[in-house]
């Protein structure tokens, strides 16, 4: 909106008659042992004809691969999912988990996701996942205890301000991140503002949890 002085970014994406949204991992990490790791994957396929359609839905994860057949209906959307049930490679041996800041590495998953009709590619996604589990129950006194990978997780927080005129600067918000940690910090909590998926995949990397959504003080004062 230029007239009140900001610039937005719009992205355009080109495919064909079925799209891929929302594609992601639910991982469900054995718990104390850490010895493996069931992976679902899903997706939502969306017909954008006007007559129904066959797709070819296949997934990629390190070296498991895995797929299936969907039929959609005119203008239709349906969830596709890929559970250990179904595909017995996406139950991981010897997992590599991701731990926040501090408490160990963060290795990194990748899915990729292919539709195609009639042959042709329609649409792909892509996402960076970790492996880990974690549990908030209440305590003895009643307060939230937060585990993560069945250890205790102290979080050890500040605020993060988005740039005053909201301009998005990879680089400057991944030293800003890199500093986080330095200062031993492995949360950050966003007031308001949302930052771009750069931002959560920056913090996937460094280990850094995030609160975002969080309006400022005075917001609620009423």
């Amino acid at each position: 909106d230029r007239n009140m002085g900001i610039v937005r970014d719009v992205l355009v994406r080109r495919g064909g008659p079925v799209a891929l949204r929302d594609a992601h991992v639910v991982t469900k990490l054995a718990v104390p042992s850490l010895a493996t790791a069931d992976l679902t994957v899903r997706a939502r396929a969306r017909n954008d004809s006007d007559a129904p359609v066959t797709a070819e839905v296949t997934g990629v994860i390190g070296p498991t691969r895995f797929g299936g057949t969907l039929r959609l209906a005119a203008h239709e959307t349906r969830t596709v999912t890929f559970s250990p049930a179904e595909v017995p490679r996406l139950r991981l041996a010897a997992p590599q988990v991701w731990w926040p800041a501090g408490m160990g590495g963060q290795p990194l998953y990748d899915l990729d996701l292919t539709a195609r009709v009639s042959g042709t590619v329609s649409d792909t996604a892509h996402e960076s996942f970790g492996i880990r589990d974690v549990q908030a129950p209440l305590n003895a006194a009643g307060a939230r205890q937060y585990r993560i990978n069945g250890r205790p997780l102290l979080i050890k927080g500040g605020g993060w301000s988005p740039d005053e005129f909201l301009r998005w600067d990879r680089g400057y918000a991944e030293d800003r991140l890199r500093y986080a940690v330095d200062l031993g910090l492995n949360t950050l909590r966003l007031e308001g503002h949302l930052e771009p998926d750069e931002f959560f995949e920056l913090a996937d990397r460094y280990g850094v949890l995030t609160l975002p959504g969080w309006e400022c003080c005075t917001k609620w004062e009423g």
